[in-house]
């Protein structure tokens, strides 16, 4: 339905959307919600979105964040016409830099003038290939490389967050959504993550684990 209204309502906005990329998800609003909790809306934020997609995460921080910056990094040819259309509808493609990049080849060099981000957000690839339960609507028209990922699910959010961990600042956020059915495998992954300093474990609208906050380490001290 939402491929032939091309749009699809996230956090009060209208983004627009056409077949076959990936449509926003309500769980998704948890992690933009943390941020607009946690940090000043008038914090000039420089932050990457990784696989921003149609722009829902990245899109929306902007909207709220009025001297905030992000670098998209996005490879889906049609995803980023959406994204390029989306940011113009909500007013912020003066804010928004678009990189069409494989993620694992990012360098730091390839985002801002500076050497390293306080804030990286993604909604990562993170279905199970093998998974059963997934509605044949989804296999039949979302794009699979936005939905799924090997290792059960988590090749993409492994290498995503040490890619994050790499480009992000010391006490730096990573923040990032992963399947209902995955926390124990998340927290064994990011118990063992010398690079983290804490965590925290977001439950969705429905009470779902749905979202991890990571908290970078200081490692100049």
């Amino acid at each position: 339905m939402e491929y032939i209204l091309k749009e699809k309502t996230f956090l009060n906005y209208r983004f627009y959307v056409e077949d076959p990329v990936f449509i926003p998800r309500q769980e998704t609003e948890t992690l933009v919600n943390w941020i607009c909790k946690n940090i000043s809306e008038d914090k000039a934020i420089k932050f990457a979105d990784l696989g921003a997609g149609v722009g829902t995460i990245a899109l929306s921080i902007l909207s709220r964040f009025p001297n905030s910056e992000c670098k998209a990094i996005e490879l889906h040819s049609k995803s980023i016409k959406c994204l390029k259309k989306n940011s113009k509808i909500l007013k912020v493609q003066n804010r928004l830099h678009i990189l069409k990049k494989d993620i694992s080849n990012i360098q730091s060099k390839d985002l801002f003038s500076f050497t390293a981000l306080d804030l990286i957000t993604a909604n990562p690839p993170y279905i199970d290939p093998k998974d059963k339960t997934i509605h044949s609507s989804v296999y039949l028209h979302e794009s699979p490389l936005a939905l799924f990922s090997d290792k059960e699910g988590m090749e993409h959010i492994i290498s995503w967050l040490k890619k994050a961990l790499e480009l992000l600042k010391p006490k730096g956020i990573y923040i990032f959504e992963f399947a209902w059915n995955q926390k124990k495998q998340i927290i064994n992954f990011l118990n063992n993550q010398t690079k983290i300093k804490s965590y925290q474990i977001l439950k969705d609208n429905l009470g779902h684990p749905r979202v991890a906050v990571c908290f970078k380490k200081n490692l100049l001290l």
